[in-house]
């Protein structure tokens, strides 16, 4: 068979097209931490995270037991002093590792004195994940949420709220209220207890 030059440059030209798309694709993602990222209003901080999120849907993996024996070697200090909206690059993420993110608003139903972000947001995200793996088997699940609302021209405020660490005997992930004070749960929980209670 005969390939006429035409066609072939044809071929390398939509080849190359592609890869150009997909490198552009893959550059999208914007910074989140530097003092211009954060001197926007809070509006465009949450279109530039929710744009960041959808760069990349594909889940997480789950960690075995062994793996997650991690989580007891590194600090949590980099995640809850890092600057900006982003966990810090060299952390790990060993529980919690699979969730679904979703562009939120806090809306304030009065009733209490509070001011500040109590007053209601506009602009947050959320994000719903479990603690472990579920197991078909079992119907027991550790739901677990991230919050963080944006603020025009300074950091964010941000929370983590579990309904407890043995979890429930549920499927339906708002069964229980969740809180950001957890409790202590049962005696083979204490590590992770103590794990989060000294950083």
């Amino acid at each position: 068979a005969v390939v006429s030059t035409q066609s072939t440059w044809g071929v390398i030209m939509h080849l190359f097209l592609w890869i150009v798309v997909l490198v552009k694709a893959s550059l999208a993602y914007v910074e989140v931490h530097s003092d211009k990222y954060l001197n926007l209003s809070a509006y465009e901080k949450s279109e530039i995270i929710f744009s960041n999120c959808l760069e990349n849907t594909s889940p997480a993996d789950w960690f075995s037991t062994w793996k997650m024996l991690g989580l007891f070697t590194e600090s949590m200090c980099p995640t809850l002093t890092a600057k900006g909206d982003e966990m810090p690059g060299s952390r790990h993420k060993y529980i919690h590792t699979v969730g679904a993110v979703a562009q939120v608003e806090w809306q304030d139903l009065g009733g209490h004195n509070y001011t500040g972000l109590f007053s209601g947001a506009d602009y947050g995200i959320v994000r719903l994940s479990l603690a472990k793996e579920p197991d078909e088997d079992e119907l027991t699940t550790i739901p677990g949420m991230a919050l963080k609302f944006l603020r025009d021209g300074m950091s964010s405020a941000n929370l983590v709220a579990m309904g407890g660490l043995d979890g429930q005997e549920s499927w339906n992930f708002f069964k229980n209220d969740f809180s950001n004070h957890i409790g202590s749960g049962s005696i083979s929980n204490l590590p992770i207890k103590l794990k989060f209670a000294r950083n």
